[in-house]
């Protein structure tokens, strides 16, 4: 018979989580797999069921269903979509339950997000926590060790909870939108290249027209190179300034000049950079000339230089490091927005 208590957190569990999350990375071949430690034995102090949790996150959950024989041979027990739409779960340890495996896709973004939200408002919420471990107390006093009676009994408590720790999970990343501002000033300071590659990735899965994906992005890290640049980029406006704001790196983003939605690819490009690298902590703007830059007879000398042979139209510089100096978001304008119900 399964037996539910609840118990003191365990430090543990973190560990036992790193395990089984190595194991599944080890023998998964799965897309766009990421796997994230949830429920309560996620949250450091939280009494909780002593079973690990985990949020698997893929690109198709069919390609899940496909390596079901993977999941049975590590021990789990595949139990589908086991009443959420979209789920695939999975069970181990039997009636003494060890670890549980939430499975979505992203076509099931809020499933995802709801649980991230939970975790996470728990870990900045002392006294949610405080009541959330209350409640469970009772329930597993008054369950006589049956699951539904369990679940039943903190329902109302955990709905309540999921609501409000979405809505902050929610405004929390937005919030790196609202924050976000083109920075003019930097510090002397070099962006570790694991931070540059994140930010050309966020570009790189940045919407294109018909999926084209014609946008190029040159990183300029080497100063010899960026000042050169630079002053191609001055010369264009006939002066003698540094027009990437001292700025220690470059992204440059070039695109097919056959492709009619060129400049809109490029501009999503910039967009998705200069977000990434406000999340990051970073600073960036956007930068013009590139157009008129590689259009001269020396930006196309170095286009051949870097290896690129298409024909290929400047879209815009995006300039990143580490900020000076932040500016205060200017007010936004009204009477911008129309609504046609």
């Amino acid at each position: 018979m399964r037996i539910i208590e609840v118990v003191d957190y365990r430090d543990e569990w973190n560990d036992l989580f790193l395990k089984e999350k190595k194991l599944l990375e080890d023998h998964l071949n799965l897309e766009g797999l990421q796997i994230h430690h949830i429920g309560s034995t996620s949250v450091r102090g939280l009494k909780a069921k002593p079973i690990i949790d985990i949020l698997i996150e893929v690109n198709r959950v069919k390609d899940a269903d496909a390596q079901a024989a993977v999941f049975e041979e590590l021990g789990y027990e595949v139990k589908n979509e086991y009443g959420i739409p979209g789920r695939r779960f999975y069970m181990k340890g039997g009636d003494q339950r060890t670890h549980h495996i939430h499975l979505f896709d992203h076509t099931h973004q809020l499933d995802i997000d709801r649980h991230l939200a939970v975790r996470d408002y728990l870990r900045c919420h002392q006294e949610a926590c405080d009541q959330y471990a209350e409640v469970k107390m009772k329930a597993a006093e008054k369950c006589h060790n049956d699951n539904d009676v369990y679940c039943d009994l903190k329902n109302d408590f955990v709905k309540e909870l999921e609501k409000t720790a979405l809505d902050w999970y929610q405004d929390k990343k937005l919030s790196h939108i609202f924050n976000r501002r083109s920075v003019k000033k930097y510090r002397n300071e070099p962006v570790p290249k694991e931070m540059i590659d994140k930010i050309i990735q966020a570009g790189l899965y940045a919407p294109s027209s018909m999926n084209r994906q014609s946008a190029i992005i040159v990183a300029l890290t080497n100063k010899e190179m960026r000042d050169q640049v630079a002053q191609m980029n001055a010369a264009v406006m006939k002066a003698k300034i540094d027009p990437f704001y001292g700025a220690p790196a470059v992204l440059i983003v070039l695109a097919d000049k056959n492709n009619p939605c060129r400049v809109n690819d490029g501009s999503l490009v910039m967009a998705n950079m200069m977000q990434a690298a406000a999340d990051l902590g970073l600073g960036s703007c956007w930068i013009h000339r590139a157009k008129e830059v590689f259009e001269t007879e020396e930006g196309k000398q170095l286009l051949k230089q870097w290896g690129i042979e298409e024909e290929v139209e400047g879209i815009a510089n995006c300039i990143i490091g580490f900020p000076d100096l932040i500016p205060y978001a200017a007010p936004r304008k009204e009477n911008r927005v129309y609504i046609v119900e």
